[in-house]
Parts: C-alpha cells; structure tokens; sequence
C-alpha cells in the first residue's frame, strides 16, 4: 500500500489555493503532473506526490547534470574546431 505523503506539493498547492482563494498558476500545475525516475525507488515519482525537500534535491541535481553537460559541450565544441582547423591545414596543402 502507498503511503500518503501530507507534505506534498498536491496539499501544499491545495491549501495555499484555499488560503489565498485564487487559482494556482496553470503552468505550475501542469509542471507537478510530471514525472521523475527515482534511482533509489527504482520508480517513477510524480513531482506533485514529492515534498518540497526532495523537489529541491531534485532540481539541484538536474542543475548539477546540466553543468556537467554544457561543459562536456563546450569541450566538445572545441575539440571540433581544432580538427576543423588540423583539416582546412592538411587540404590547404
């Protein structure tokens, strides 16, 4: 059985809907309906089922990745070009 998580984003998002008396933010909504792939549960999470802590955690670590990424591009970009060079200096020739 699925244990309910009563911090989640869903109740949060409820309550402050409730305290506020306005409508949440559509983008925002649509955006907790999404999923995550858990690597220590083996499972999708829906970003709505996670608290706030864990959302956090999860968003830094994809910031984190994202670093990664755009450094191994950048890299990358360079390397091209120095064979684009090496090339252009061998067919010049």
């Amino acid at each position: 059985m699925k244990k309910h998580n009563q911090y989640s984003l869903e109740n949060y998002f409820k309550i402050l809907k409730i305290k506020t008396g306005r409508e949440n933010p559509c983008d925002i909504m649509k955006f907790l309906e999404g999923e995550y792939y858990s690597q220590s549960k083996g499972d999708t999470v829906r970003y709505k089922d996670m608290d706030i802590t864990y959302l956090i955690r999860v968003l830094k670590n994809k910031a984190e990745d994202n670093e990664v990424i755009l450094a191994e591009n950048g890299r990358l970009q360079n390397e091209i070009e120095r064979m684009r060079k090496n090339i252009t200096e061998i067919l010049e020739d």
